[in-house]
């Protein structure tokens, strides 16, 4: 495929016949496609610059071509070449960098917010692993007073029991007290009865002493008296 350069440079047809090959409409802005081989056929129409046309049959000045649409006629081999023209490729070119650009943009802005979404991660982390840790201490200490609840009820079941021998305790204790103040009061009595009884005894002991002594007078007096009116 040829192309024809812009301006007034002239583009070198290229060597053979570029026959069913695609040619393009050059820099120039407008030209006419004709009935034949020279300025005196019929237009057929007018091509603009980037129009794509089929070579059917190529000529060093005339080319015979065929549009897109199926429409044959001549056209000046000098006003073709084989590529767009810098014209033509330019604004797509154009169009493709400002949306390069936009979404260079728009990349440059997600990168920012991921890369600020990742500090929020890091902090997350952090904050995470501070947290996981103070779940593991509660856990820890849950545990540790749940221990603590489990062996103070047992503790409990304990205390309960020693409270109860506890009673029974105090109440035999009270018991045996009662049952020594009675002992004590028995005893209080028993020697009472014991001092009374000796203090008795006493008594009839001096009694029958002075009992004794008195016959005994008696007697030796019955025996002076005796002794005397012999």
């Amino acid at each position: 495929m040829l192309f024809l350069v812009a301006g007034n440079c002239i583009a070198k047809p290229s060597s053979g016949k570029p026959k069913g090959k695609y040619q393009y409409v050059s820099d120039t802005l407008v030209i006419n496609m004709r009935s034949g081989k020279s300025n005196g056929h019929r237009i057929i129409r007018t091509l603009r610059s980037g129009d794509k046309l089929r070579v059917l049959s190529h000529g060093k000045e005339y080319t015979k071509v065929k549009t897109e649409k199926g429409e044959s006629g001549w056209v000046l081999t000098r006003y073709l070449m084989g590529k767009p023209a810098a014209s033509v490729l330019l604004p797509p070119i154009k169009e493709r960098l400002e949306k390069l650009e936009k979404e260079h943009s728009d990349l440059s802005k997600n990168l920012k917010a991921i890369t600020k979404e990742r500090d929020s991660l890091k902090h997350a982390a952090v904050s995470l692993e501070r947290l996981e840790k103070k779940h593991r201490k509660l856990v820890e200490e849950s545990t540790r007073l749940k221990d603590v609840a489990n062996k103070s009820t047992d503790l409990s079941e304990e205390t309960k029991d020693l409270s109860r021998k506890n009673v029974t305790l105090e109440s035999q204790m009270d018991l045996m007290m009662r049952e020594l103040k009675s002992l004590r009061d028995g005893n209080n009595r028993l020697w009472f009865l014991t001092g009374a009884g000796v203090i008795l005894i006493g008594i009839v002991i001096g009694v029958m002493i002075a009992r004794t002594r008195k016959e005994k007078k008696s007697t030796w007096a019955n025996s002076t008296d005796t002794f005397v009116l012999r």
